[in-house]
């Protein structure tokens, strides 16, 4: 895949996806600019995951330069600053595979610092269809310029495209790269916010394509938790 700003529209009818009022609150701190040109989200104290073709370009087989993560960033205002990556992870597949493949789009990455902010969960996305929130950083969405202004769609259906990857039709536009897919899971004293799937792209004003969680994925997020708390 070529860079993610360049990205097809995929709207379906009306742009559904509101702008974040206040990003400086939870779920949403946890959410940053990525600057490639991406969305990614926090999962540890120094941990974030975002989609592979947020570093890695497929088009011309080259590392995107050094990046930062920019948490609750919204109406043009780093409102937390950005914070330099120290490493990067995606998996062989996605950058040796001869087409593109939206399962492997996955890649997970270090904050030099930790952003002192909370944090989602993440969770293995097998068996479950439920609707997903997308929140992330569109490029001039209707009524915007730029692509430092935070959107949510709530309630987006999915569609089992493969083993390991949706269809699902929330708005969608370059910028959104990356965007995990947030489940809401609560009982009767708390809820628990996770991030089921990465937003990889899609086929314009048709269907967007996400890479579900899989427990590889699950389990490489969480030794980087475990090895750079």
């Amino acid at each position: 895949k070529g860079h993610p700003s360049t990205e097809l529209l995929g709207q379906f009818g009306a742009w559904d996806p509101t702008i974040v009022l206040d990003s400086t609150i939870f779920p949403y701190h946890s959410v940053g600019h990525l600057t490639a040109g991406c969305t990614a989200t926090l999962v540890g104290p120094r941990i974030i995951i975002s989609a592979a073709h947020c570093f890695y370009n497929t088009v011309t087989n080259q590392w995107y330069p050094e990046q930062s993560f920019c948490p609750g960033t919204n109406n043009n205002d780093f409102v937390y600053g950005c914070f330099a990556l120290d490493r990067w992870e995606i998996s062989r597949e996605y950058v040796d595979h001869t087409s593109y493949r939206p399962d492997y789009d996955f890649a997970v990455a270090v904050l030099q610092q930790s952003a002192g902010l909370s944090y989602w969960g993440v969770k293995s996305a097998a068996g479950s269809l439920s609707p997903v929130t997308m929140i992330g950083y569109p490029c001039n969405p209707p009524g915007y310029s730029g692509c430092l202004n935070m959107f949510q769609q709530q309630g987006c259906t999915l569609i089992q495209q493969t083993l390991t990857s949706w269809e699902h039709q929330c708005d969608s536009m370059g910028g959104h790269s990356g965007s995990s897919m947030l489940d809401v899971q609560c009982d009767t004293e708390t809820c628990g916010y996770y991030a089921r799937g990465i937003h990889s792209g899609g086929v314009a004003n048709l269907y967007n394509l996400a890479a579900m969680i899989t427990d590889d994925m699950l389990s490489l997020t969480n030794a980087y938790r475990t090895s750079y708390p």
